[in-house]
């Protein structure tokens, strides 16, 4: 009889016991719950601590501001968005005040790029890219969708800020122009019937600034603008995957395992090709916001080994060459003549 009460208590503790990893996923599942709502805000000449309590208040959401930021909560700023994610607003906010942000213990941490731990970073940045994979960053389709539109477009010396205006409200897309090009820009003439992408590409082509989507954004602003702000044009000869940052931390990580990471942080294959099966090349490197393709490059070159690297439709591909024989001694080097007796 007792040996049966025993059981019985056992059973009834393990059953009402609470693991740490389901603690963290309840967190975590009402957090992307409440960063998945529906906002719309103007905030003009607000300051981040105005943003930051709007946030606070509109989803009952944990915000933290780095203690090394505190002097950025008066700045101000302007941004206007309409039925975005509200994590979209977070992160647009963080991006315009100079700050990174991460999803971390039931709350969204703001701070310096520098302040933010690096593997903060490469946490958020390969949850991003789950996202995409998994379909559930949906804003991509219905951005390319809105795109697509057709429109009667006719600018006679209209400046910029009027012209993307008239843009958002053909389109429903929220566009974002840099505020520093708000009376720099020429007069735009331009007239016809065309997709909005296009009328987007020809506006910005005339205007001589470029645009990047990002979080549910189609921001605009020169070259500067978008270096300031860490934003990539997709002007690069690669295609896009390829272009994908990521940030990763090595240490004495074998090269099969640090390129499968890598591939893992940017949603795309990496096929090493010529390692040995008893090789490991271990390699220690550090890289931040780096494009997939360069940071491949830079792991790779660690190994001290040559390779060659390729890009084939979707897959980078890695080949380390065959290892040159060492030199005799007394050899002569390539292309030395040798003196006949």
């Amino acid at each position: 009889m007792k040996r049966v009460v025993c059981i019985v208590v056992v059973t009834m503790l393990l059953a009402g016991t609470t693991t740490a990893a389901d603690e963290e996923e309840d967190w975590l599942t009402k957090m992307e719950e409440k960063l998945a709502r529906p906002v719309s805000f103007n905030f003009r000449e607000s300051t981040l601590t105005d943003a930051l309590s709007f946030f606070r208040t509109f989803a009952e959401l944990n915000i933290i501001l780095d203690s090394k930021s505190a002097e950025m909560s008066e700045k101000r700023f302007t941004l206007k968005l309409d039925k975005v994610r509200l994590e979209s607003g977070i992160a647009w906010t963080a991006r315009l005040m100079g700050l990174d942000y991460a999803v971390r213990d039931e709350a969204v941490y703001l701070a310096r790029r520098e302040d933010m731990p690096v593997d903060w970073r490469g946490q958020m940045q390969e949850r991003y890219r789950k996202k995409v994979a998994s379909g559930q960053e949906s804003w991509l389709a219905d951005i390319e969708a809105r795109l697509g539109r057709t429109i009667q477009v006719e600018f006679r010396n209209d400046h910029l800020p009027a012209v993307l205006e008239y843009l958002v409200t053909e389109s429903g897309l929220n566009i974002v122009l840099d505020y520093h090009l708000l009376d720099k820009t020429k007069p735009i003439r331009l007239q016809g019937k065309m997709t909005v992408r296009n009328a987007l590409k020809w506006v910005t082509r005339l205007a001589r600034v470029r645009y990047v989507i990002r979080d549910e954004v189609i921001y605009v602003a020169n070259q500067e603008g978008l270096r300031a702000l860490r934003l990539e044009t997709g002007e690069s000869p690669l295609p896009i995957l390829f272009r994908r940052p990521v940030t990763f931390h090595f240490r004495n990580t074998p090269i099969r395992d640090a390129l499968a990471r890598l591939g893992r942080y940017a949603q795309v294959k990496i096929d090493l090709q010529g390692l040995g099966t008893d090789e490991d090349l271990p390699v220690t490197i550090t890289g931040e916001g780096v494009e997939v393709s360069r940071a491949v490059r830079m792991v790779m070159d660690r190994t001290g080994r040559d390779c060659a690297i390729s890009h084939s439709g979707s897959v980078i591909v890695v080949k380390i060459l065959p290892k040159r024989p060492p030199k005799k001694a007394g050899e002569p080097k390539a292309g030395s003549k040798q003196s006949t007796p």
